[in-house]
């Protein structure tokens, strides 16, 4: 799973040498929705014995699958937000991301 970590720690990394203090702060919270994420994905049933749980995998709920969906919005969320800081930093045009698009209800 380290492997699976590598590009979005150097992503991290880069934006901790190179970013703005604003930029520093979303990295950070997006590394942090990043290991909630994984929380989400992964964590067992109590219903469930860890034999279960290793032979039929994760039984998804709806509310797990809520908690799940509302963990990567913020992901996406954050990550949008630092799309829009960095490139307002380098005096880029504004673009318009899925997310902010989702989030007017657009399609």
């Amino acid at each position: 799973m380290i492997a699976e970590f590598k590009p979005l720690n150097a992503a991290w990394s880069a934006v901790n040498v190179h970013g703005s203090q604003a930029g520093i702060e979303l990295a950070d919270m997006g590394l942090d929705a990043a290991g909630g994420l994984m929380k989400a994905a992964t964590a067992g049933n109590a219903e469930r014995s860890p034999f279960l749980r290793w032979l039929r995998g994760v039984e998804w709920t709806a509310e797990k699958s809520a908690t799940y969906d509302e963990v990567l919005r913020r992901l996406m969320r954050l990550r949008a937000d630092l799309v829009h800081l960095a490139r307002s930093e380098a005096k880029h045009e504004e673009v318009v991301m899925a997310i902010d698009r989702a989030e007017q209800g657009e399609h």
